[in-house]
Order: C-alpha cells, then structure tokens, then sequence
C-alpha cells in the first residue's frame, strides 16, 4: 500500500528557508477586523500568515470559506487580480468570511519558504490560522457552515485536513463540505513517480523508511498493482483504492465535489479522480470535468463552487448522528463520537462503529472483525450534544477484541452497571472518575466479545 496525495508538483524544487517566530511575537489579531496577519504557531516555532476578509459585520453569523493555494503560490493569491482575489470577491459579495492561509508553506520573493505544505506541520499551522480568525470573530462565523476549497495542490491539502479534522467541538471548527478543484495538473491521488526528491526533502524521509509520515499526510491511500508501470518507484499503479487503511474513509460524512481538466491529456489523473468519487458513493460526493481550458484559478466559476456551498450543507448534531462507518486515527484525538487511544503512534488507529438502529442508546465498537492491525489501546465514547447516545438513558456498548472503553459524560457515578447477564464489580471490571466524569469498562481477556449496560438509576437496563 502507498500513501498518495494531490500535489502538481513534478517540476518544483524547494528550498525552504524557515520563518521562525519573531520575538516579542506578534500580538493576536482585533477581534471583527478584517486584514493581513501573522501569527506564531507554539507546534513548530514558526509563523504563519493569513488575509481575511468578508461582509460588513453587521448581522450574521456568516458562513467562512478557508482557500488552500496551490503550489508556487501563497496567502497572498487572494489579493492578486490574476489568482484568488476574483473569487474572494464573489465569496465576499455572497456574504462568506474569507481566509486564505500560507499553511505553513508559500512563495515569494523567488524562493520557497517554510517546505511544510502538505505535511505534518501543515496541519499544525492550518489548525492555527482557522482558530486564529474563529477567536477574533467569535459569534459572527456559523461555525456549522465552515467550507474548505482548494486549488491544484491545495485541493489535496484541503482533503488531507479535511480527513484528519472531524471533531465538531475543537477549536479550529470543522468542514461541512469541500470542493477540490484538481483540473489539468493534478488529481486527488498524485503518484510519486516524478516526485520522490521533493517528497523526501519534504518529509524529511523516504517512504521505504517512513511511511507513516507519508500515509498520515495523505487522505487517499491506493492499492499495488504489481507489474503496472504508471509508479516505478514502488511498481505499483493507481488502479484502485482500497477500504483498509485508507484515510478517505473519514471523508464519508463530507459533502466533496472534485474537479477535473476537461481536456485532461493523461487519463490516469481523470480515473483516479473518478475512483475516489466511487470509493465514497453513497456520500454527497460526485467528480465532473471543469469548463475552463487551463490549470488557473479562474477554470472554475466562483458561483459553481458557492452554489454547491449551499446554506443546507451544515455540520450539525443530526447530521453527525449516523448509523456507523469506519475511522482512521493518524493522531489521538477525536473524531465525531470517539477518540482513539493508539497503542503505536507511529501507525494508524483504525475504528469500526455501528449505532444500532433497533435498541435505543446502543454502540458497537469493532476492531479485529474489520482490520488486520487495529493499533487500539482504548476508545472514548463521548456523550454530549454532538452524540446520539444520551447520557441520562440506559447506555449498552458492545465491542469486539481486547480494549478498554471510556464514556464520557456522567456526571454523576452510574447506579449499577452489568457485563453480560450479570452486575459487574466496581474497580476490578469498572470504574468511575469523578473528576473527568468518565466511565471506565475493562476488557476481559477470556472474552473476546463484551456485551454492556450501563444504568443511571436502579432498576433501569433490563
């Protein structure tokens, strides 16, 4: 398996020279003020600049659209006439807050600066710069209608982040739709053929020696071919996607519309851009070829990508409690209604979960049955308004293979809770912690598969 990601960069050679964060570092941006700013990122020492702009702030809140630049460029393409400020203006003019970020990498003055795009630091600094503008315009954002667009390279950066950020409490919000705009130069799966010294110097390693720092940056993983030439450097091809280990799979629940040159000379890039809307059919996602005739920011009409940003398209508690679907953790932290515990942290930790659609207040949590390797030390189950699990019902858990598993959310120490058919014993096979509100279930060697019911009050569960 091989870690790809969107990135039109075969001819780009970079040659990062790192911003490190001045001191006294800057003071935090005006709360409601539109501008240029900068900011220190405590993750990498570096700094990070971004333009924001949008409506008078007179009513809202307004829904925000985050722009990811494409290679060669930087946050400054979205005051340039020939790059992103016609469609900043539009989305402005429709009453959107726009953000446009370095993400940690940009160009200017000839040279390459901060080589973290698409990498593990980028997430970092887009983490911040989002938080950074939902801080200073506090109630004004609609923090359900946050949007991701990307361009060229961007438009793999802006699935990456969207894949990797799915908890609807953090702070840096998260995306209710995306769109990638791949056209002629790239695709939402980019082969390293061509680019592997790029890659290397960007990760810092080659992909034989870490992988996992290539397959957690990526949101799409393929599968090998044996013997198809299109990927020379591992003899593999982009002829498939695989479910297992695969980061799209966190993109099940977003809205995503690709797009592709039209006039596309290699069909590689098409396919794999079709593959991607197959291996998520079933979501609110589709590919279609873009009008314009040239890899630009102007081959997609602004009001084509705001259109599919319609106002429906929220990120709310209802539309997060779904039945189930499967998660990938390059990180522990949370995801919708979990958070994984991973036992490496250099590999992914991989979930399947099941709200049960017959027994009210029911979750399965999966493993083993599902993945070869799950990486799962424990799952948090988070009770709260985002959840479809309510805290003051009878809760029932049932989970596969060997893990422990937390509940947040109990205020109050439950009155009784049973394993199985029978009540289970209080600090051997469960416990309560009064100051993280925080049940625990521990897992039974002799047991593969545990079968829970938690009741607030006596006599409750039957």
């Amino acid at each position: 398996m091989i870690a790809v990601l969107l990135l039109s960069l075969a001819q780009v050679q970079a040659h990062p020279i790192a911003h490190r964060c001045p001191f006294p570092p800057p003071p935090p941006p005006p709360p409601a003020t539109y501008g240029e700013y900068t900011i220190c990122v405590p993750a990498t020492g570096k700094s990070e600049s971004y333009h924001v702009d949008g409506p008078p702030l007179v009513a809202g809140p307004y829904p925000l659209i985050v722009l990811f630049h494409g290679a060669y460029g930087s946050h400054d393409d979205m005051v340039d006439p020939a790059k992103a400020a016609p469609f900043a203006q539009a989305a402005k003019s429709a009453g959107y807050v726009v953000m446009m970020h370095d993400g940690g990498w940009h160009y200017s003055g000839g040279v390459w600066h901060n080589s973290t795009y698409g990498s593990e630091s980028f997430q970092r600094h887009t983490e911040a710069a989002i938080k950074s503008v939902l801080d200073s315009f506090g109630t004004y954002v609609d923090r359900e209608r946050i949007y991701g667009y990307g361009f060229s390279m961007g438009g793999g950066n802006v699935l990456s982040y969207a894949a990797r950020h799915l908890d609807p409490n953090a702070a840096h919000g998260m995306f209710a739709a995306v769109v990638d705009q791949s056209s002629q130069a790239s695709t939402p799966m980019w082969s390293f053929n061509g680019g592997a010294t790029f890659l290397t110097g960007l990760y810092g390693s080659t992909y034989a020696a870490n992988p996992f720092v290539y397959r957690r940056a990526s949101a799409i993983d393929s599968g090998c071919v044996l013997g198809t030439p299109n990927c020379p450097l591992f003899q593999c091809g982009l002829s498939t996607v695989i479910a297992e280990g695969s980061m799209a799979q966190n993109l099940f629940h977003l809205p995503l519309h690709t797009f592709y040159g039209q006039c596309e000379p290699d069909p590689l890039l098409v396919e794999s851009c079709h593959l991607v809307d197959l291996f998520l059919a079933g979501s609110p996602n589709y590919a279609t070829a873009d009008s314009g005739p040239v890899h630009a920011w102007s081959s997609v009409a602004p009001a084509t990508v705001l259109g599919f940003f319609a106002p429906t398209k929220t990120l709310t508690a209802a539309t997060l409690a779904a039945l189930g679907g499967d998660l990938f953790f390059a990180e522990d932290k949370r995801a919708f209604h979990f958070q994984v515990k991973r036992v490496n942290a250099n590999d992914l930790g991989r979930l399947h979960w099941q709200i049960s659609p017959t027994t009210p207040n029911a979750v399965l949590i999966e493993m083993g049955n599902h993945f070869t390797s799950p990486n799962v030390e424990y799952v948090t189950v988070f009770l709260d308004a985002y959840s479809p699990l309510d805290p003051v019902g009878c809760l029932y858990v049932y989970h596969h293979d060997y893990v422990q598993i937390h509940v947040k959310g109990y205020t109050a120490q439950p009155a009784q809770v049973f394993k199985g058919p029978n009540p289970a014993t209080f600090g051997t096979q469960w416990t309560w912690i009064s100051s993280t509100q925080t049940l625990v279930l521990n897992y039974d060697l002799a047991a593969h598969t545990t079968t829970w019911r938690v009741a607030p009050t006596l006599g409750d569960c039957p």
